[in-house]
């Protein structure tokens, strides 16, 4: 947004201000982070004949303890990325995006079908973290010995909608009812980094104006419609 002079407007100032003081704070506290991990992968290759069971124990719980407060830093940061970085919009194919994120994350067993081309405009980095945030914090039960069906509708408006197929399993879905993008929060555990990826998710829709729910059909259905 600028000014009638073509200025840069407050609000905007602003918004880049916080953005750049928050990429500070998460770029300063990961330095430690990192350097708590490096010292003790140092400590055990150097003590390796020396550290009995217990040691290693305690060593093995600090580093998951690091590996944690490493991962809730990225999506504190994450997070402030998706309320404040200013939006780089431009066309994208959001089932190729989807097909991409898929094979990423390595789903065990995933047939998907899609659309050739769902054309969005979109920021290309923010279109991916939501279609990452949104596979992660859909509500399945991997461990589960069921099976379930995800599909994602996407429509650009209410007469026409593309229609993606995800099969997943073995998983189970945990709610009953339609959801709002952010009233998933209330099912999940309470984990500090689930709750800031739903909401991550929620402010990138917020800022493109996309609107997105889910609701169950049945035992082994869950309908995510996306209008963009």
């Amino acid at each position: 947004m600028t000014n009638e002079d073509g200025g840069v407007s407050s609000s905007e100032q602003s918004m880049k201000a916080r953005y750049e003081l928050s990429r500070r704070i998460a770029h300063d506290t990961m330095a430690p982070i990192r350097q708590i991990a490096q010292l003790i992968e140092i400590f055990k290759a150097e003590h390796a004949d020396s550290l009995d069971e217990d040691a290693q124990v305690i060593l093995g719980m600090v580093q998951d303890k690091t590996r944690q407060l490493s991962e809730m830093t990225q999506a504190v940061r994450a997070y402030s990325d998706a309320m404040c970085k200013p939006l780089a919009l431009q066309e994208a194919n959001f089932a190729a995006a989807l097909s991409t994120e898929i094979e990423s994350l390595q789903f065990e067993t995933v047939l998907f079908k899609r659309e050739d081309s769902i054309s969005v405009t979109a920021d290309p980095q923010f279109l991916r973290q939501f279609i990452q945030r949104l596979l992660r914090s859909i509500p399945f039960d991997v461990a589960k010995e069921q099976s379930a069906e995800l599909v994602l509708s996407v429509c650009h408006d209410e007469a026409s909608a593309a229609h993606i197929r995800l099969d997943f399993s073995p998983c189970s879905i945990d709610f009953s009812e339609k959801l709002q993008l952010s009233e998933l929060a209330q099912y999940k555990s309470g984990d500090l980094f689930e709750l800031l990826c739903l909401h991550e998710c929620s402010e990138i829709c917020l800022r493109h104006g996309w609107a997105l729910y889910m609701e169950k059909n049945g035992d082994d259905v869950l309908r995510v419609n996306i209008c963009l």
